[in-house]
């Protein structure tokens, strides 16, 4: 896999750029282009896509008032799991609800769903858990897709055939800081097109 340092070295390309050149487009400007390439495919690429940034994280949850809060982790990008052990030792799916709807249960308020169920919601930057989850057990796993890295040096999280659509994004962001607006307008709708494709693509195969 290549490493984000290569990744740039292809947009210099791209971009009619040597190494050893600042302007108009500086390292940090195209390093920067590459992260942000990163970020916009993984909110758009569906989940089981970016199975290489699929993390755990096991705790305790903490309590507060009638509920219990795990906290997210620092790398996460969004969540996509959260499963607490049952007495039995068996690991079970929190069903995930909203924060008003969690409002409600906590309150003992809520008739559907069930007060007594066993849900999680993010709020406030935390995971709460539902009181009959923490009567289940005191220990939470959190299945989450992590945040990208983002050391030059080092190979790139996202899967290979996605890299080529981080060089256009980039480069499309280097045309728009030339102000050549009408090419980067052009690289960007063939960027969301060909992400498009690759979306519904694996999205059916992974229906199998």
């Amino acid at each position: 896999m290549a490493t984000l340092a290569t990744l740039e070295d292809q947009v210099r390309v791209k971009m009619n750029l040597s190494a050893s050149d600042t302007s108009p487009l500086s390292d940090a400007m195209i390093n920067q282009f590459i992260l942000d390439a990163q970020n916009e495919i993984v909110s758009l690429m569906p989940d089981d896509a970016l199975y290489n940034l699929v993390e755990l994280s096991q705790s305790n949850p903490g309590s507060t008032g009638s509920t219990s809060v795990v906290s997210i982790p620092s790398d996460a990008f969004r969540i996509l799991s959260v499963r607490f052990k049952e007495a039995s030792g068996s690991l079970t799916y929190a069903q995930k609800i909203t924060p008003q709807v969690m409002d409600k249960v906590l309150s003992d308020t809520s008739s559907f769903p069930s007060a007594s169920g066993k849900y999680y919601a993010i709020k406030d930057g935390s995971i709460l858990l539902s009181q009959a989850c923490v009567n289940e057990s005191n220990s939470a796993e959190v299945s989450y897709i992590k945040l990208p890295q983002t050391t030059t040096g080092t190979e790139c999280d996202l899967p290979e055939w996605l890299q080529p659509l981080m060089v256009d994004y980039a480069v499309a962001q280097g045309k728009k800081q030339i102000e050549e607006y009408q090419v980067a307008q052009l690289i960007m709708n063939d960027f969301y097109q060909r992400l498009g494709a690759l979306s519904q693509r694996y999205a059916g195969i992974h229906k199998l």
